[in-house]
């Protein structure tokens, strides 16, 4: 079954916008590179002055996977450097139902 993973963080004091998606676009591509990867999202909310990042795995066993994976990926650990880990709260759930995005249509 499909697995959502959502993470929650704020960046800390000082680190601009433009810094934050630089570096995640670095992040893409490493994560892009992870077995059972599908689909990736990263957002943010004005308000709150928080940051979304919205992963789809092709399983639980993929999705785990990844978390340590990406706890030992260099560029990894640069994004962790600039988030507010206190902050930081991270989810997964199964996937239920849901609509087919592909990179060719307009998905965000």
């Amino acid at each position: 079954m499909q697995v959502l993973e959502l993470v929650t963080f704020k960046s800390k004091a000082g680190v601009s916008q433009q810094q934050m998606l630089e570096l995640n676009k670095l992040v893409m591509e490493q994560v892009r590179e992870f077995s059972g990867f599908l689909y990736r999202s990263v957002c943010y909310q004005k308000d709150s002055d928080s940051w979304f990042d919205v992963v789809y795995w092709q399983d639980e066993v993929a999705a785990k996977s990844a978390q340590e994976k990406f706890m030992q990926s260099k560029v990894c650990q640069q994004l962790m450097a600039i988030i507010d880990i206190e902050s930081t709260k991270m989810q997964h759930a199964d996937i239920l139902l849901s609509s087919q995005c592909t990179e060719t249509e307009s998905c965000g």
